[in-house]
């Protein structure tokens, strides 16, 4: 009897001890949990904040940046950037307090469209270098923490990838070695496609012929986006007959279906190969040692397709996320970098492009909501206030926006940045705060093109002047809430080229564009002016890196697209780390160069408690608009910085009832952004802040202040 009460209360003690040991453990997990939520969790915002809001992503255009190798050349035009280049210019970047580099796509290319054409995903086009060129640039990149972030191109292929020459019943001539970089049960180099294999390849896209429609939208439609390649604006491209075989081919017409230019057909993620295909291509690079990914135009990868016949579509719904758009990118998400985070316990930086219509507000919203829960994207591009900036009229005529009144653009921008930042807070999701890009015309330059006075903008379009302007605009972007995003050339002011012919000009678009007006009867020196004001190729014109020959992009070589022959000698690196304080303004007396104001500006931006996760409220005042000054503010328990710059090319007064600006320091003081002093935070003047006896603000041409309580 004793012995079973024994054996009973032995049962019974390590039943408890069980349960104990067992409920310690998921109150450590738990208290550990919360923990780690409290250290996150912002109070004064209400939602946590994390380490994206403090990372800084540089971007470079591999054709332009810097040559190592000569032989590095282009098919058509002439040498070009190359991977070894970004490795010898590390140091340059860390300078700037970048953790990440974006690298546009460096992959195999028609380059009919910059490389954004891909016909081989899983290998470095030749004229950059090759796959241990990349991983080498990612062992000494991380030697820096610095991540690299490959540019995926998800929506759309090269008509030359051989899933889509397979598709069109055609052979493909492939290095045996790169056999598996184009899936499984490929046809062999040089092999006509089976039927299956055809028919296979055929589902990867969209190819219908007109008895096969399946309610696709009609041929009538329109695509703005397409409009502004310069190309037919309908979407549905027809195949010459020449160019398909197999079941295809015939005197039936088959057509296939594009966002962009007839060289660049879309993919078909309704079809889960091809999502497999995507999530095979990303652990590849993952593997590789990439950090990151920016999702190019990847709203676009679901369509919706049920649109009415004569749709007209000004607005760019079908370009819209399509019901499947957040599963398929979860489910790429979870199967590729959210797989690695969870193994390694690490980041993996992944940043979206939300693209294709004029009116993103919906949809940028609807995003923001997917950075906050972190399971799609970290953060997401928008261009509502470049657009703003180049005067972009929304009608696909992307190559003559209006030039309109610099009140109009101060209005404009100030819209989009409240409707952005406080959509960034009521979400919780987080924005690339971005002054330009690849695409983009320089903002420095473009912003101050005032319609009213012609002669206002000739004097302002002086390098002294625009080296204020340069730094007025990286002020005003990078101190708002979200994650930098820096393009090559922006830390030093470069500005926009002047191309005088059109032999000068590289862009497809443009190309087109120019046939297209030429065909309307312009005559050629007002087509030239015309290209000039919004060519992709303004942003794209050679890194400059010092006075030499070819702006130091290469030692002896012929470039595949020009230097900007107008002031590359004055604006370049070199000459801005030996001449720090060199500005020419006979009233500012101790300036300093672009280089080291962006310098000190991106380590405040990454270390400043406020910037990161500060609530953000615009200055707003009709008469603040009416004297062309933008001013807002940043709080985060109890400390304010606020900003406020003059975007005229003239001395501005702003009252104390205008301005409406917390703990304005009393008296003016010399400032030198080296020490720090009164408050001061930042300013492009020496002498920063006038204060008159009525406390009244004396804003300088181009001026911006950045301060603190």
């Amino acid at each position: 009897m004793k012995s079973t009460v024994f054996i009973k209360a032995k049962q019974y003690r390590r039943r408890f001890l069980f349960f104990l040991v067992a409920l310690l453990a998921i109150t450590g997990l738990v208290s550990g949990t919360i923990i780690a939520f409290l250290s996150t969790y912002d109070y004064n915002k209400g939602y946590r904040t994390n380490w994206k809001s403090k990372q800084i992503v540089y971007q470079i255009y591999p054709r332009s940046f810097f040559n190592v190798n000569p032989k590095h050349q282009e098919r058509k035009y002439g040498t070009v950037g190359d991977i070894e280049g970004i490795k010898t210019k590390l140091q340059h970047i860390k300078s700037l307090h970048a953790t990440y580099i974006w690298i546009s796509p460096f992959f195999s290319s028609p380059m009919i469209d910059g490389g954004y054409d891909v016909s081989d995903y899983r290998k470095v086009d030749p004229m950059f270098g090759t796959n241990k060129d990349i991983i080498e640039l990612v062992k000494e990149a991380e030697k820096l923490d610095i991540g690299i972030m490959v540019d995926l191109v998800m929506n759309h292929t090269s008509d030359e990838h051989p899933w889509f020459q397979w598709a069109l019943g055609n052979a493909v001539q492939y290095d045996e070695s790169d056999k598996d970089h184009f899936g499984k049960n490929i046809p062999r180099s040089k092999a006509l496609p089976t039927e299956k294999q055809q028919k296979f390849f055929m589902d990867y896209y969209f190819i219908r012929s007109k008895k096969n429609w399946n309610g696709f939208p009609p041929f009538d439609w329109n695509s703005p986006s397409r409009a502004r390649t310069g190309g037919n604006p309908k979407p549905w491209v027809k195949i010459p007959k020449k160019k398909r075989r197999g079941v295809i081919g015939g005197d039936e017409d088959y057509y296939f279906f594009t966002s962009y230019s007839d060289r660049q057909p879309d993919l078909n993620w309704d079809n889960e190969l091809v999502r497999e295909e995507f999530q095979s291509i990303a652990n590849f690079w993952i593997e590789k040692g990439i950090r990151g990914f920016r999702l190019d135009a990847v709203n676009r990868i679901s369509k919706v397709w049920d649109l009415p016949i004569n749709t007209i579509d000004p607005e760019g719904v079908l370009f819209y996320a399509g019901k499947n758009f957040h599963s398929y990118i979860r489910e790429f998400a979870q199967k590729t970098y959210k797989r690695w985070e969870r193994k390694t316990k690490k980041k993996f930086f992944v940043i979206s492009e939300i693209s294709g219509t004029q009116n993103e507000k919906k949809l940028v919203a609807e995003t923001l909501k997917m950075t906050s829960r972190g399971d799609e994207f970290d953060s997401v591009f928008n261009f509502q206030i470049m657009r703003c900036i180049i005067g972009q009229n929304g009608t696909g005529d992307f190559y003559h926006p209006h030039p309109a009144p610099l009140k109009k653009y101060i209005g404009c921008i100030r819209e989009s940045v409240n409707h952005l930042q406080t959509d960034m807070e009521a979400q919780g999701g987080s924005l690339m705060l971005s002054e330009g890009g690849h695409d983009w015309q320089r903002p420095a330059q473009v912003l101050f093109r005032d319609g009213e006075d012609k002669k206002l903008f000739l004097k302002a379009n002086n390098w002294a002047y625009m080296r204020k302007r340069a730094m007025l605009v990286s002020t005003i972007m990078y101190f708002m809430k979200g994650t930098l995003h820096i393009y090559q050339g922006e830390e030093i002011g470069m500005t926009s080229n002047k191309f005088d012919k059109i032999e000068n000009f590289r862009d497809y678009r443009t190309l087109r564009f120019y046939n297209i007006y030429k065909k309307r009867g312009i005559d050629e020196a007002t087509i030239i002016k015309m290209l000039n004001r919004s060519t992709r190729d303004n942003p794209r014109i050679l890194m400059q890196w010092d006075n030499s020959k070819n702006a130091g992009f290469c030692d002896d070589c012929t470039p595949w697209i020009m230097k900007n022959e107008e002031n590359y000698a004055e604006i370049n690196v070199a000459d801005q780390e030996k001449n720090p304080k060199k500005s020419g303004l006979v009233f500012d007396p101790q300036p300093y160069s672009v280089l080291n104001y962006f310098r000190e500006l991106t380590r405040i931006r990454s270390s400043e408690e406020t910037l990161i996760k500060g609530r953000f409220r615009t200055i707003v005042s009709s008469q603040l608009l009416k004297k062309k000054v933008i001013a807002y503010e940043r709080e985060y328990k109890g400390k304010n910085i606020t900003v406020i710059a003059n975007l005229s090319s003239k001395t501005t007064e702003v009252l104390p009832n205008e301005y409406k600006i917390k703990n304005l320091p009393e008296i003016a003081y010399q400032h030198s952004i080296y020490k720090n002093k009164h408050r001061v935070l930042l300013s492009n003047y020496y002498l920063t802040l006038m204060v008159t006896r009525r406390n009244s603000l004396q804003l300088r041409p181009f001026q911006v202040i950045a301060f603190t309580n």
